[in-house]
């Protein structure tokens, strides 16, 4: 598909300039090219010299549309040159910034706020919580049927002590979400603040989703035109059509359930601050990668060890910040009278034990040190300071099951390898969840059995069937 005509542009490089005469640009799954007819004056076949260098340094072209419109493609890298028609094909790896002309011009010595208005995200699948009134539209009148849908969700996002207001809409021809930010009410967004808030908000939006979101569009600027939605700049994302075949509801964002409980509202109002704490501490981006990443794969085999690589990553970093060490307990003292009662047991059967018996005695004798960082105590570490009871489930599950599957990769049999992967799964979202103080509904499939719950501080209740 055929996006924009170019004119009067320059490709750029650290050590070259190239003049463009004339250039379309096409769009094809989410991906952007461009074909750029140079200047005769430049000599494209001693460029090609300079082809590998400027690979590795990508550039950028700058240009102007047919209607005037300055157009920047960013990231771009060569496909092919073919000098006798003055022509490159380029490939873009980041992003198209196109600027519009302004509305009305500014007053002199006034302050400009660059606002964000609109975002357009891919791979986020939600139940929404408010129906809005859908009719065709005929030429003087509206035709047909009123249509009611449910397709929006009104959100506020707290972030750094400042309220926004955000406004998710579903758009039907695509299938991606619009996410407008209402200016009107609570703190305006500023496009740079939403710049350094960005992969925060796109990372926990993706844990709360049960699968990976990105953002195909942003349009920001100095003004916005509410009756065609147009601002000053946008800017087109160029990746491939991102869908997603599965979504983890453990959160329930997409069941049901949301349309009255409104869970986005609820994260990003009182989560989102902890969770950026957390995420500078313990790379929660990484975690919720892996936990998106397993959603996806086909096989069971596949999604468990992805989710038990999680699981050590996200243990260990937490061991690491909380200052993990070597603790007694119970204490010394407290432990004197088991262990003696321990060791006489020993004795009676030293036959039996021997020529390991003052090994087996010297293991016994420490029972009581506990090392946070081993890879079972990371574990059980985690689950305990955030008050997640360790079943005899998640007791095999991180005892048994993990060090079979490292060493002989076995993850059960029949309905037992399900259950260790969805609990798994449940696992870490819960982790991540009670990290943030997010507390709520959640969608159990295997960790608090296969019902609906809520819990607050670590108590959990039943939902009853609504």
């Amino acid at each position: 598909m055929e996006l924009h005509r170019v004119r009067d542009g320059k490709i750029l490089s650290e050590n070259i300039e190239i003049p463009i005469d004339f250039g379309i640009i096409f769009e094809e799954d989410g991906v952007i090219t461009a074909d750029l007819y140079i200047n005769s004056s430049f000599n494209l076949e001693s460029f090609m010299d300079f082809t590998l260098e400027m690979i590795k340094t990508r550039s950028k072209a700058i240009c102007k549309t047919d209607a005037g419109l300055d157009l920047e493609i960013r990231g771009i890298e060569f496909r092919s040159i073919i000098p006798y028609k003055q022509l490159v094909k380029v490939i873009c790896f980041d992003s198209v910034l196109l600027t519009k002309e302004r509305i009305q011009p500014f007053r002199e010595n006034s302050q400009i706020v660059t606002l964000l208005h609109s975002v357009v995200l891919e791979g986020l699948q939600m139940e929404y919580c408010e129906a809005t009134t859908h009719q065709r539209q005929g030429r003087n009148e509206n035709i047909g049927p009123r249509n009611i849908q449910w397709d929006l969700t009104s959100i506020g996002w707290l972030a750094d002590f400042s309220m926004y207001a955000l406004n998710f809409y579903k758009e039907y021809e695509t299938g991606d979400v619009i996410v407008k930010f209402n200016h009107s009410k609570n703190t305006k967004l500023t496009y740079d603040k939403f710049l350094e808030l960005k992969f925060d908000f796109i990372s926990l939006l993706s844990f709360v989703n049960g699968a990976q979101v990105k953002v195909r569009r942003e349009s920001y600027g100095t003004y916005f035109k509410s009756e065609n939605q147009t601002a000053l700049i946008d800017v087109d994302y160029s990746f491939r059509k991102w869908s997603n075949q599965r979504h983890s509801e453990y959160v329930m964002l997409n069941h049901i359930f949301n349309r009255s409980h409104n869970v986005l509202n609820q994260v990003m109002i009182q989560s989102f601050d902890n969770f950026r704490k957390w995420n500078k501490q313990i790379d929660l981006n990484s975690i919720i990668f892996y936990l998106n990443g397993a959603v996806q794969a086909r096989s069971l085999n596949e999604q468990y060890f992805i989710l038990i690589i999680a699981f050590e990553r996200l243990t260990t970093l937490y061991a690491r910040i909380s200052g993990a060490k070597t603790i007694t307990h119970p204490l010394k003292e407290d432990f004197k009278i088991i262990k003696q009662e321990l060791f006489n047991i020993l004795d009676r059967h030293k036959s039996i034990l021997e020529p390991y018996f003052e090994r087996t005695k010297s293991i016994v004798g420490g029972l009581n040190q506990v090392q946070r960082l081993s890879t079972i105590d990371k574990m059980h570490g985690i689950l305990t300071d955030l008050k997640i009871d360790v079943t005899p489930e998640i007791a095999a599950l991180i005892n048994v099951v993990r060090n079979e599957a490292i060493h002989e990769g076995h993850i059960g049999e029949g309905e037992e390898s399900f259950k260790n992967v969805f609990l798994l799964n449940d696992l870490l979202h819960e982790i991540i969840l009670r990290l943030i103080d997010c507390w709520g509904y959640r969608n159990s499939t295997v960790l608090f059995g296969e019902k609906i719950v809520h819990i607050q501080n670590a108590i959990v209740r039943e939902v009853p069937n609504q």
